[in-house]
């Protein structure tokens, strides 16, 4: 009886929790200028925003690279959530490295995420 029982909660299939929604590939397509990124901003862990729980988040910024190597006249376009990551995402974008000497219009997509890892 024992071994039954055992057998039969090892076949019991589970339900995964719902994670937070994931960002849209169209989102995620819209990002420009990359390829003219000398050095990524780094966060630290004093820069990522006190959200408690988990989040799947990104924020779009607007900017132009004038030549001097950094980004300028950022413009948030969209955010989800609405307002909680919009600071994290200017600060990253300011700190980022572009090639000097290049002009164009760019969009960032700054994605921040804290999902829980499932145990094993």
């Amino acid at each position: 009886m024992r071994y039954a029982l055992r057998s039969a909660l090892l076949f019991v299939p589970t339900v995964a929790m719902a994670g937070p929604a994931e960002i849209p590939p169209e989102v995620l397509a819209r990002q420009t200028c990359q390829e003219h990124v000398v050095e990524a901003a780094k966060a630290t862990a004093a820069d990522l925003p006190k959200v408690s729980g988990e989040y799947n988040a990104y924020v779009v910024i607007d900017y132009r690279l004038d030549g001097s190597g950094s980004a300028v006249d950022p413009r948030i376009v969209e955010a989800r959530p609405r307002r909680g990551f919009d600071d994290y995402a200017l600060r990253m974008l300011e700190r980022t490295r572009f090639a000097p000497g290049v002009q164009a219009q760019c969009t960032e997509v700054r994605t921040i995420s804290k999902v829980r890892r499932a145990s094993r």
